[in-house]
């Protein structure tokens, strides 16, 4: 990813341990991982119920300085023919 003022859309696993989650701030903090690399993300705001650890993310939002900052944060749902 590099840096970018325009919004961005990124996908991966939330990484196990890695959520830091304040619900008094609404800040939350995690780092997506997919096969080649890790990237830590900073969002503010309500948390979608079915956003988890271990599971599949889309996130939208800015990248700059190695931190992703999300506005948007879209968990995927498995498929049911899985």
């Amino acid at each position: 990813v590099e840096a970018s003022e325009e919004g961005v859309r990124v996908g991966g696993k939330v990484l196990e341990g890695s959520v830091v989650w304040d619900p008094k701030d609404l800040e939350l903090n995690f780092t997506i991982e997919d096969e080649k690399a890790t990237l830590p993300v900073a969002y503010h705001g309500q948390v979608p119920d079915s956003f988890q650890q271990g599971k599949d993310v889309i996130i939208e939002g800015t990248f700059a300085d190695g931190l992703f900052t999300a506005s948007h944060i879209m968990p995927t749902c498995p498929s049911k023919y899985e």
